[in-house]
């Protein structure tokens, strides 16, 4: 792939583009956003362009430096990830560091791509520090995260912050087109996918979606008129905590929008007669209440907060 396959890009991608041309290539990056935001595939693009010796347009793909990195063998390319564990650790970090200080093989440029680099223990973090803070001119540090505030400050003041691009329903809808996917299908998924490709992609090819997301969606209903019963059946689908949430955000904003006129909005596009009905039971201000609770678990969630604790708060607002 090339940037031009990017389906949407910013000013920053485009930099990163023209900077592959001269000598003033970033050499500490963190590309952010949520899962299916292109934060790989860019990421790629862009390590791909380093590792090309072409003279022309890079990448080219023909390249000894492009068939290395196609391979997924190219010797000046480092990656780590937590793997199965819950974090990054602090000796692949103290691995990378050790790796700095040995020259590119193949390339002008090495690179380390660390995934997943939100959960980096503050251990990994310190010592990667020290490495960003006086990287080889040769180095280019390139991090992908989720979001940038379990990072250190320090970390986060010296390198180039690049956040993910939304993608416009219209955008997703377009693309979605362009693999066979379309009608009804394609715009729940570009409404549902919050500006992520991958994200819709995901929920267009996945024929139990809906399914889940109506069953996850009638706790939120039940509660109307049992918050037991919903207490029950959510603590039933507690595995499936983060979804319930995803969901309930959704609806409940809808329900927001549809009060406000702005029906072009919607999200879930084919529940308009039950986010009415919804909506008609709440004034604004009680229907923005629930949405900063939902927000507020998903934020609980994050920390790694009780489930139990999350649905007693939410069951008090909802």
């Amino acid at each position: 792939m090339r940037f031009d396959d990017i389906i949407c890009s910013n000013a920053q991608i485009r930099g990163l583009e023209r900077s592959i041309y001269t000598d003033k290539v970033i050499q500490s990056l963190i590309f952010e956003g949520q899962p299916g935001t292109g934060k790989k595939t860019i990421a790629n693009i862009y390590i791909n362009a380093l590792m090309c010796i072409s003279e022309k347009e890079k990448p080219c793909g023909v390249c000894s430096g492009c068939r290395l990195f196609s391979s997924g063998n190219h010797p000046d390319i480092f990656e780590i990830d937590k793997g199965r564990k819950k974090s990054v650790g602090v000796e692949e970090i103290k691995n990378l560091v050790r790796q700095a200080v040995i020259r590119p093989n193949e390339s002008n440029r090495k690179v380390f791509l660390i995934h997943d680099a939100h959960l980096m223990t503050a251990q990994a973090q310190n010592a990667l520090l020290k490495l960003i803070e006086e990287p080889p001119k040769y180095l280019s540090i390139i991090l992908l995260c989720e979001n940038i505030r379990p990072l250190l400050e320090t970390i986060i003041s010296r390198c180039t912050i690049i956040p993910m691009p939304y993608l416009s329903v219209n955008s997703i809808i377009s693309a979605l087109s362009k693999k066979g996917i379309s009608g009804t299908s394609a715009e729940i998924a570009a409404q549902s996918a919050n500006g992520s490709m991958g994200k819709a992609e995901a929920i267009a090819t996945d024929a139990e979606y809906l399914k889940r997301r109506d069953e996850l969606l009638e706790i939120l209903l039940t509660a109307q008129n049992s918050k037991t019963e919903a207490y029950s059946r959510a603590t039933e689908k507690k595995d499936k905590l983060s979804d319930m949430i995803m969901h309930w955000q959704s609806f409940i904003r809808d329900a927001i929008l549809f009060k406000g006129g702005e029906i072009d909005n919607i999200e879930n596009v084919d529940k308009i007669i039950k986010i009415e009905k919804y909506a008609d039971k709440f004034s604004r201000d009680e229907l923005i209440s629930q949405l900063e609770a939902v927000c507020d678990a998903e934020k609980r969630m994050y920390y790694n907060a009780q489930s139990t604790m999350i649905l007693d708060n939410l069951m008090a607002v909802i």
